[in-house]
């Protein structure tokens, strides 16, 4: 686990310095007044929101995005810890993603519009269709852990009312063999949107 982490803190850490190194060149040669300049930012986005998995399974998420973008181009990587909703079945499933993902962005006025796609480490704790027990208000399944790797792509409008705020929805999916879900989710980022 604290190889995944260590491994998407440097790949980010690598693509922030070549973003870094792009901008400062760009910065050094003239650049006609019809052309856009190159705009560098990043961002902390806090994300609730609900989520739908296979088998008719539902429940909470909430997690963390941190973004670097530059010249229209978007890296990202994210954590989700999922909370199925369920009465009378036990135990409750849980699971977790860190997602790598690139893409690009369109702004028009206050509006940004992203679109990203890349890969999720997801493992958690799921319920087998096996009964281990019963009484009268819960059934007790058979449960099993597990780890699988999945596509996950990813859709965001954001309006940026102030060069350091945005407000968004996020539309995005962990398609993967063992548990895909789809998450609509709500965010508030902080950081460099604008110079």
């Amino acid at each position: 686990m604290k190889r995944i982490i260590l491994t998407a803190t440097l790949i980010l850490l690598s693509l922030f310095i070549f973003s870094q190194n792009t901008n400062q060149t760009d910065k050094k040669t003239s650049v006609d007044k019809n052309t856009k300049t190159t705009d560098f930012g990043f961002s902390i986005n806090p994300k609730v929101g609900f989520y739908k998995a296979n088998k008719d399974k539902e429940g909470f998420t909430s997690g963390v995005e941190l973004n670097v973008f530059n010249n229209e181009s978007l890296f990202s990587a994210d954590y989700y810890r999922f909370e199925e909703f369920t009465l009378f079945k036990s135990p409750d499933e849980y699971f977790n993603q860190i997602g790598l993902m690139v893409g690009k962005y369109n702004e028009q006025g206050n509006f940004r519009f992203q679109y990203q796609a890349g890969l999720g480490l997801m493992w958690g704790l799921k319920r087998s269709e096996s009964i281990a027990a019963t009484s009268l208000f819960n059934t007790e399944f058979e449960s099993e852990n597990f780890t699988t790797i999945g596509f996950i792509p990813k859709l965001s409008i954001q309006i940026i009312p102030f060069s350091f705020l945005s407000l968004g929805i996020d539309f995005q999916a962990n398609i993967n063999k063992e548990n895909s879900v789809f998450m609509p989710l709500i965010s508030v980022g902080i950081g460099k949107f604008r110079n």
